[in-house]
């Protein structure tokens, strides 16, 4: 991703436009395809958080935001995005916790609604492999070599 690259470079505001611009393509694209790119969108919210670090309150409004943006078909798909989704949960959580008592109610509240995986969720579903890359575009297909 140009946003982490960038953001490894020292080049802080550069990596945020960066990162900001694929929020806002992945959007985009997800409003057209929601199965093949909902997942892209939350990765690129999950780096848009990484690289607002430094500003936990809105680190953590970008990682509950990937959450959201995922949570309909990590419910559609079980076992496919609950690592992701999880992830996501957490960093918010972490920033939340950075922000201590100053944390606005209403993004405890967002946090709180994104269901927690149990760590016994069910392994992922062949079948359900097989469905979620039948949906994805196939130039975003990974050849198997």
């Amino acid at each position: 991703n140009l946003g982490v690259r960038l953001g490894a470079l020292g080049q802080r505001e550069e990596a945020l436009a960066a990162t900001r611009e694929a929020v806002e393509q992945y959007r985009a694209l997800s409003a057209r395809n929601p199965d093949a790119f909902l997942p892209d969108l939350a990765r690129s919210y999950w780096t848009l958080g990484s690289v607002l670090a430094p500003d936990a309150l809105a680190a953590a409004d970008a990682f509950v935001s990937g959450a959201e943006v995922l949570e309909p078909l990590r419910q559609r798909f079980p076992g496919v995005f609950n690592e992701l989704s999880q992830a996501l949960r957490e960093r918010a959580s972490d920033a939340v916790g950075a922000i201590g008592t100053d944390t606005p109610p209403a993004l405890v509240w967002r946090i709180s609604a994104i269901p927690a995986i149990p760590a016994s969720a069910d392994p992922i579903d062949p079948a359900t492999v097989s469905s979620v890359r039948a949906a994805q575009p196939r130039e975003r297909r990974r050849n198997p070599r």
